[in-house]
């Protein structure tokens, strides 16, 4: 009975050691994924921002005559 015992409490303690790797390495890989997507976003949303600023100002030196 006691051999029957220390098996549980071995497999409830490793479970646990499990599971309290698991969670963090989760938490680190979504926030990973996450940041990722953010940046590209914000890349994509700068790309287009550069683009109007760009053409703006093309649109300026074509106005001044300085093509």
């Amino acid at each position: 009975m006691t051999l029957l015992k220390n098996l549980v409490m071995l497999v409830l303690l490793f479970a646990c050691a499990v599971l309290a790797t698991a969670v963090p390495v989760g938490m680190v890989l979504t926030a990973a994924l996450h940041r990722r997507c953010r940046f590209r976003c914000n890349c994509v949303d700068d790309s287009m921002a550069l683009g109007a600023l760009a053409s703006v100002a093309h649109k300026a030196k074509v106005r001044d005559g300085r093509t």
